[in-house]
Order: C-alpha cells, then sequence, then structure tokens
C-alpha cells in the first residue's frame, strides 16, 4: 500500500483527529491509565506518566470511551515508537470483520439438530445464541444452514466450535 502525503509532506493513511480522553491500556495482566492525544482510523498517540514494560513491537489491548456514549472501543495494538512520556500504536486490523446479523439459523451433527439466532457473523465464523448450550461442546463438528439476508436462499458451511458461554457459542467455519 502507498502512503497518502498531505499538505505538509508527512506520510499519513489516515487523517488524525485531536482526542484527549483517558483511556486504559494492558500489557500483559498490568493495567495502566493514559490519554489519547490523537487518534486516526489506524492508529493514536498515547501520552502516560507510566511506560514501564512498554517497548516497540509489543501488542497491547486499548479501551478507548466512545465519545457521547457509554462504553468503549476495545482494540489490540502494536506500539510503533516511544518518545518520553508518549508512545505511538498501530491498531491491529481484523482479517474477517463481524457484522450484525439477527437471524435464525439451523445447525446439525451426527448426534444433534436445532435451530438458533445468529447473533454476528463473519467470514470465518459466527457467534450464536442457545438455550441447549449444555448440549454443545468445544470441538464439536456441525453444519451451518444460514439464510442470505437479502435474497431467498441458504448457505451451508461446516464449523467447528470454538467457545461455549452462557447461553452463546462461537463457530468457526471449515
Amino acid at each position: 500500500m502507498e502512503a497518502v502525503f498531505n499538505s505538509n509532506r508527512s506520510r499519513r493513511i489516515n487523517i488524525r483527529k485531536k482526542y484527549q480522553k483517558e483511556v486504559f491500556y494492558s500489557t500483559g495482566s498490568m493495567l495502566f491509565p493514559a490519554k489519547i492525544k490523537n487518534i486516526s482510523m489506524g492508529g493514536a498517540r498515547v501520552g502516560s506518566g507510566n511506560l514501564s514494560g512498554l517497548t516497540k513491537g509489543i501488542e497491547i489491548f486499548i479501551a478507548i470511551p466512545f465519545p457521547k456514549k457509554q462504553g468503549y472501543l476495545k482494540r489490540k495494538a502494536i506500539v510503533r515508537w516511544i518518545d518520553n512520556d508518549q508512545f505511538g500504536i498501530k491498531f491491529n486490523r481484523r482479517k474477517n470483520v463481524r457484522k450484525n446479523y439477527q437471524r435464525e439459523a439451523s445447525f446439525f451433527s451426527d448426534s444433534i439438530i436445532f435451530s438458533a439466532p445468529l447473533k454476528n457473523i463473519s467470514m470465518g465464523g459466527a457467534q450464536v445464541d442457545c438455550m441447549y448450550v449444555s448440549e454443545i461442546k468445544y470441538g464439536l463438528e456441525l453444519y451451518a444452514i444460514i439464510p442470505f439476508a437479502i435474497k431467498p436462499g441458504y448457505l451451508t458451511r461446516k464449523a467447528i466450535v470454538r467457545w461455549v458461554g452462557k447461553d452463546q457459542f462461537g463457530i468457526h467455519f471449515i
């Protein structure tokens, strides 16, 4: 990908915006407060009084508050540079973007047949809301019959259960 140059000749793919919000980031099991100085779709400049444990190239997890809504955007990021009391991060990109997909799908394996609503879906898998979660086990191979969103018809995909939670589970398409 070629970099886009703006009028002051700096390499910039995404436009930076001043943000000035308190955030939290973690490195492993440690949680640190910080403040975002500016942000773009690709990354952010973060100020922090404590940079212990940060090194260039380390992956962090950052929680950024929404401007007017309650809640946080949680993203993994890579530290690209460190300078005095601030550092720059590049957000990790999801390979398979999740889409909100509130549709009933059917599932079957050698031992079970049921229908359940999908909560979200991507090219790689889906999250399923399910009352029958007690019968769903990690590693279970099954088939998902998923209705198309706009036109009539269905897509049948083989999948494997990757995680099981309270009244929901996640599948990975194989």
